[in-house]
């Protein structure tokens, strides 16, 4: 019971590690190694800064806040970094803000529900389904993917 509140911070952590993969994919393809080094020491110092601090009186919520923080450090400096070097591939922000409205759609609605929480994340989970399709947070070639293809007569 005691590593669940780590556990959970440690999947923000997880997904800011996705996200900087992206970046770094981008800052090597353009050749700005330079870059890469100079952010893996500033998430290298903030995260054993960190975990010096809070390691000792947190414990594993510590060390997962820790790593929580280095992660977003680097996460952060990377996408800033390639900002810098090659503004044109920053992300479109419309990818974040559509499914976000989706995913805030339905967490509101699993959470207003007084129901059991699986119950809650069901319709949690229906809720941004249902609200994907018309606020087009499924891009187009996904949904190309996994729908069948419109059949052309003629």
């Amino acid at each position: 019971a005691g590593a669940i509140a780590p556990l959970r911070i440690g999947v923000v952590a997880l997904a800011a590690g996705f996200l900087t993969q992206v970046w770094v994919t981008a800052l090597v393809a353009i050749r700005e190694q330079r870059a890469l080094v100079l952010t893996n020491l500033l998430a290298l110092v903030s995260v054993v800064g960190l975990g010096l601090a809070l390691v000792p009186s947190g414990g594993a919520r510590g060390a997962a806040i820790a790593s929580l923080a280095g992660e977003s450090v680097l996460c952060l400096a990377t996408l800033g970094m390639l900002l810098r070097a090659r503004p044109a591939l920053g992300p479109g922000w419309s990818w974040v803000l559509r499914p976000g409205a989706a995913a805030l759609l339905g967490g509101l609605c699993g959470l207003a529900l007084p129901a059991p929480a699986l119950a809650r994340g069901i319709v949690a989970v229906a809720v941004f389904a249902a609200a994907s399709g018309p606020l087009s947070a499924v891009p187009r070639d996904l949904r190309a993917a996994f729908l069948p293809a419109k059949r052309r007569d003629g």
